[in-house]
């Protein structure tokens, strides 16, 4: 048996055509809604990367001495023309007669309107000929311009104390209440446990 299907009259086929024009109409929706989700999503994690990049670089970490350093030149070697200070010295070097007391403690340094200052354990420090202190981390250089210690790392060496006036000047500002001056009589190194690592020779 063969169904015979009746022929539409005008309103049914405009309702069937209507239909169709809004079915399309709502497939064309979803797919541009899919495309914009789609795209969203992508701007997003682009946005994400740049500003987890941009925000890394220009920050750092903090500097040794505890300062926020400058933009993303934190951590990164110094360049050859970062300006250093001498740090006090009264011209002893290897081969010269030599005190042989033992220090071994913190080192801290700082930069005066008078010139470097260095503590060891609350005394000031006087270094061997030819070191000197720059910025930015806080770090101290030896006599071929080797970082033998940062700001806050333990330190070991030989010499002795003497009365203040018995050295050449350093900074009043250097000198703590009481306490004479140490002068460092044998190149300073870094105190690693029962080891030392002398960087700076």
């Amino acid at each position: 048996m063969v169904d015979v299907l009746a022929p539409q009259t005008e309103d049914e086929t405009a309702e069937a055509e209507a239909l169709f024009r809004e079915a399309r109409q709502r497939a064309r929706r979803r797919r541009l809604g899919i495309v914009g989700l789609v795209v969203g999503v992508g701007a997003m994690i682009t946005a994400l990367v740049l500003a987890l990049t941009s925000g890394g670089a220009g920050r750092g970490p903090a500097s040794r001495d505890g300062s926020a350093g400058s933009g993303g030149a934190v951590g990164l070697p110094h360049p050859a023309s970062a300006k250093t200070y001498p740090l006090p010295s009264d011209g002893w070097t290897p081969g010269h007669p030599s005190l042989t007391a033992l220090m071994i403690g913190r080192l801290h340094v700082a930069v005066t309107s008078s010139g470097a200052c260095a503590w060891v354990n609350g005394y000031a420090v006087v270094f061997p000929a030819g070191y000197r202190v720059r910025l930015n981390p806080t770090e101290v250089l030896g006599p071929t311009g080797k970082v033998i210690a940062a700001q806050g790392d333990p330190i070991t060496s030989g010499g002795g104390s003497a009365p203040s006036n018995t050295t050449p000047p350093i900074p009043p500002s250097c000198l703590t209440t009481g306490n004479y001056p140490f002068l460092m009589q044998t190149p300073p190194t870094r105190w690693v446990g029962r080891r030392t690592m002398n960087l700076g020779r």
